[in-house]
Formats: structure tokens, C-alpha cells, sequence
């Protein structure tokens, strides 16, 4: 068995599984003896409904908008490649498969195999493996490592796309079967067809409102999209931009005034993220800018907010009350603009309401850091010979009042929520030591 090439057993366990799974690649789903699953090449899925493959905008017809929504909805129009364990296969084998839209198998396609080892002590290591597919699109990697520290990744690059099996692991008695479909592209968005969508998560914070977009692109049609940069203008103002994670081979990149998005939009679905901030003038109210994709379907703003706040969308639902991941207080809007059948405008105009107009941790912090500096003046008055009892009690009696008036305004803050727990435990918890000094002296 050599390392370059398929050793026999690996090539005859493979062609058992191929032939085992001659019904499957006529019939998708589990395999029958639940041991090995060679995806198919031949969509849709079974039980799916048959939508005829159309390019252009989800808003274009009926049909446009049916595909659009069985999109949305996570059904799947094309083959989708796959990483599943086949216990025919000897344990650290990798066999790739390399298909077509049709399932049909490409030969002589640059298979890498990328190699993580990973360590915390001596820090990860990456290796790469390249080998051309033969007459039957396969190829294959053997005496692989199945310890819990190797990450492997299968890539092959088709002009400017990049088809990836994502990262997966080995098991300790199993090898794995790869599967990639590869497709022609194009850079026109209209010759195919994509449905965006998009969340928006808004934090208000005493100097900004930090925005979260996180955004998905469903592509349904046998052609690989390459926009060569796709463009999404960040709002005037904008400021402290941070790239979040995206799928596949995207990466997405900040300009001048704008986000770019390069990479490929193979068939199926892409998430990827971003965040940015917007200034906070500390008004009552504040009209936020947040940008949108082309062929956009549907949209949901999420305002972090407390009980005193209002959410406007222009065009939105009315935003009803929720709840956060940790329990606290928000408000949350939507739009489908696939089903009102009107496309989205290039931005959306978000107004909240019922906005504190000084930051109450900044008011508490200054209260806090006043009651504790009148606390050591009458400390130091205490000390001072020049001054009487008298004095010094009148000073005592002030820092007291201050720290009394400063509890009643921080209980209030977490009363309306516009301070969280932690904020409000460590505030009374000073306040509270200061006082009982005070007392105790």
C-alpha cells in the first residue's frame, strides 16, 4: 500500500461501497445497511418537490418566488457534497469523490487534502497533500492520523472557485468518504439565482450602537456564483468595523465605505457576518442605517432594549417584545418582502425610541466615585486638628445622605433595566462597604 496512491484494499472497499450503493445513487437518502453513504449526484431530494431550475431575481414570476421560498426554507434544488464515515474503509483512509451537476465523475481534478495537528503546548501544525482524481473521479489519502487532534479539510480549486468539504475528524474505525460536486460559474447574478437574507442585532451602549449583520446567501441553480466583490456600503458614520466568520472560501474585507465580500457562491447555503458601530449623541431618540443584500427575501432587526424603548422599522411589522439568550429584555421586527412581493431598498431605517439620555453607568460611576472622595475628606477631616467635632460630623452625615441618594438612583437603573446585574452588584456592593465605614467610625 503506497501513500501517493490508492492502496488495493482501499480501491476494492471502495468499489464494494459503489456498487452497494447503486440504489442510492438512483434513490438519495441513508444508506440501507447504515455502515457507508456515497451521497448522489442526482437531485432534487427525495420527497422534495419538483421546481423547474430558473435564473434571475426571486421577484421575477410565481415560479421565481416558489424557488425562492423552497430555498429559504433550507430545500436543497442541487447536489450537495458530503464527509461520511464508510467502516468498509480501513481506519485513516480518505477516499474523494469528484463529480459533476449530473453526478457524473471528473477526472484529472487537483484534490488537496489540508492536515491540522493540533497543540496547544507547541502550537498547530498544517500540512498539505495534493493528488489528481483518476477515470472514475477518485482519489485518496491513507495512513492518516485518527487521534482527536487531527483536523482534515478537502479543497479543490476550479478556476476562481474553491469547493471545500469543510472540517472533519477520523475515526478510530472507519474511513471517511468525500464528496465534491463541482459546477461551472459565472459572475452575473441574474444568470443564476440567488435569495439573501439578513439579521440585524443592535446593542445600545453609552457612546455607540453596536450593529451586528448576519447575513445568508442561498444559491439554487448548478452554477457556482463568483461576484469578484461584492459590495455592501456601510452607512455614513460608521465606525469600528469588525469582520466576522464566514462559510466556505469567503472572506469578508472592509474598505473606504464599504464591505467586500470575495470568495465563491457554490451551490447551497453561505452565512457570513459583520459588525460595525454607529455614533450615540445620547438623544431620546436615534434613527439607525443598516444596509441590505441584493435579491433580499427577508429581514429581522433585533434591538437589545429596555422596558422603556421603542423599535420603528420603516415598512416592518410592529416589533414585539422577546427575550434574549441570558434572559433579558428586547424587541424584535421583520420583514417578508418575498411574500408582500416587493423587492427590499437598498438600505432599512431603524428608529429607537425612549433612549436614556445620559449613559446610567456613567451616572452611577460618577455618584460612586463622588460619595467615596467626600468619604475621604471626612476621613482626613477626622484627622485634622484644626477642624471641630461639629465639622466633622456634618461631613459624615453628607457623605451619608450622598450614599443613601446614590443607592436610590442605582436601584432605580436596575429597576429599568438599564443597568445589567453585574454592573448593579459591584455599584451596590461599594456603596454599601462605604456606608457601613461611615457607620462604624
Amino acid at each position: 500500500m503506497t501513500r501517493n496512491l490508492f492502496g488495493a484494499a482501499v480501491l476494492a472497499a471502495l468499489a464494494l461501497s459503489l456498487n452497494a450503493s447503486a440504489q442510492d445513487a438512483a434513490t438519495p437518502g441513508a444508506p440501507q445497511d447504515g455502515d457507508h453513504a456515497l451521497p448522489s449526484g442526482h437531485p432534487p431530494l427525495e420527497g422534495a418537490p419538483a421546481v423547474p431550475v430558473v435564473a434571475g431575481s426571486p421577484f421575477d414570476s410565481d415560479t421565481h418566488r416558489e424557488q425562492a421560498n423552497l430555498a429559504r426554507s433550507g430545500q436543497r434544488m442541487q447536489p450537495q457534497g458530503a464527509v461520511q464515515a464508510a467502516k468498509m474503509l480501513p481506519a485513516g483512509s480518505i477516499v474523494v469523490l469528484v463529480k459533476d451537476g449530473q453526478g457524473q465523475p471528473l477526472s484529472g481534478k487537483q484534490v488537496k487534502l489540508t492536515t491540522t495537528k493540533q497543540s496547544i503546548a507547541s502550537g498547530d501544525k498544517v500540512s498539505d497533500k495534493t493528488q489528481a482524481t483518476d477515470a472514475e473521479g477518485r482519489a485518496g489519502f491513507v495512513d492518516q492520523g485518527t487521534e482527536t487532534s487531527f483536523l482534515y479539510e478537502v479543497t479543490l480549486e476550479e478556476g476562481t472557485s474553491t469547493y471545500t468539504s469543510g472540517p472533519f475528524k477520523l475515526q478510530q474505525n472507519a474511513g471517511e468518504i468525500v464528496t465534491l460536486f463541482v459546477f461551472p460559474s459565472t459572475a452575473e447574478m441574474n444568470a443564476t439565482f440567488i435569495v439573501s437574507r439578513a439579521l440585524y442585532v443592535i446593542q445600545p451602549r453609552s457612546d455607540a450602537f453596536q450593529i451586528q449583520c448576519l447575513l445568508r446567501i442561498h444559491n439554487t441553480n448548478p452554477l457556482t456564483w463568483i461576484p469578484g466583490g461584492l459590495k455592501i456600503p456601510l452607512p455614513s458614520g460608521w465606525q469600528g468595523f469588525q469582520p466576522g466568520e464566514a462559510s466556505g472560501d469567503l472572506k469578508v474585507q472592509q474598505s473606504a465605505d464599504a464591505v467586500i465580500i470575495n470568495g465563491s457562491f457554490t451551490p447551497g447555503q453561505h452565512d457570513f457576518a459583520f459588525g460595525f458601530q454607529l455614533p450615540n449623541k445620547q438623544d431620546e431618540s436615534a434613527v439607525l442605517t443598516l444596509p441590505t443584500l441584493p435579491h433580499l427575501v427577508d429581514a429581522r432587526v433585533y434591538l437589545e432594549a429596555s422596558s422603556s424603548m421603542g423599535l420603528r422599522v420603516s415598512g416592518f411589522d410592529a416589533a414585539e417584545e422577546t427575550r434574549g439568550n441570558e434572559g433579558q429584555y428586547a424587541l424584535l421586527t421583520a420583514k417578508d418582502f418575498l411574500f408582500e412581493n416587493t423587492p427590499a431598498p437598498a438600505t432599512l431605517s431603524a428608529t429607537i425610541t425612549g433612549l436614556p439620555t445620559r449613559g446610567w453607568g456613567r451616572y452611577v460611576a460618577y455618584g460612586i466615585a463622588g460619595a467615596v472622595a467626600l468619604l475621604g475628606l471626612g476621613f482626613a477631616a477626622s484627622r485634622d486638628e484644626r477642624l471641630t467635632p461639629r465639622t466633622v460630623g456634618e461631613d459624615r452625615e453628607r457623605a451619608k445622605q450622598l450614599i443613601l441618594d446614590e443607592l436610590v438612583v442605582l436601584e432605580a437603573a436596575y429597576e429599568a433595566k438599564h443597568i445589567g446585574p453585574k454592573t448593579y452588584e459591584q455599584a451596590r456592593r461599594l456603596l454599601m462597604d462605604s456606608l457601613a465605614r461611615l457607620e462604624s467610625d
